[in-house]
């Protein structure tokens, strides 16, 4: 009996969170589901712009993938760089952030899903950013086409939850100005 070799298709992935959502929720279901809606609205629009996918929407989360590498570092910039002039100019209920999380690997597509150990690595990557902030591995910065137009400053080393290997983690920033405002030591004592 032949085994079927398993397709896998190497991707950029994304993982976004809106920090503190289900606090929100207790609070004021009405106004979460607006912010929810709010969420959807900003970042689909610059996932798509960037032909990236939604693979699917996990509460108030996004998984979704890209074709490379450097698209899926863009979407994520622009989509923090966006949050952060919208809030500027939003009411306080309305101010909402999110928290990123980037890889690149190989993943298994079934069933419009997709699976496999980069997935769960990216998943887990967007559990450890702060609020406002876009963490990537450091195999995704090596996989760049144009490394020196991003601005990133390396975390660590992180275990991550159910992974064997630990991953080599870097801060990303929005642009030069966003990287001059913080140094390693305001970057650790932030983590």
């Amino acid at each position: 009996m032949a085994t079927s070799k398993i397709k896998r298709k190497f991707v950029g992935i994304m993982f976004t969170d809106i920090v503190g959502y289900s606090a929100m929720t207790m609070q004021d279901e009405s106004l979460s589901m607006e912010i929810l809606h709010k969420h959807d609205s900003l970042l689909e629009p610059i996932i798509e712009r960037h032909d990236g996918q939604v693979i699917k929407h996990i509460g108030d989360a996004i998984f979704a993938t890209f074709d490379a590498p450097d698209a899926c570092i863009s979407a994520a910039i622009e989509i923090q760089s966006k949050l952060k002039k919208r809030n500027a100019v939003s009411k306080n209920k309305e101010i909402f952030q999110v928290r990123i999380g980037i890889h690149c690997g190989d993943v298994i597509p079934k069933d419009n899903d997709l699976f496999g150990n980069d997935v769960n690595i990216c998943s887990r990557i967007e559990g450890l950013s702060s609020a406002g902030c876009i963490t990537t591995t450091e195999n995704l910065l090596s996989e760049l086409l144009f490394p020196d137009k991003i601005h990133s400053r390396e975390i660590g080393y992180a275990k991550l939850k159910n992974i064997n290997v630990p991953q080599k983690l870097h801060k990303i920033y929005l642009d030069k100005t966003d990287f001059n405002d913080e140094t390693d030591g305001h970057l650790l004592d932030a983590m």
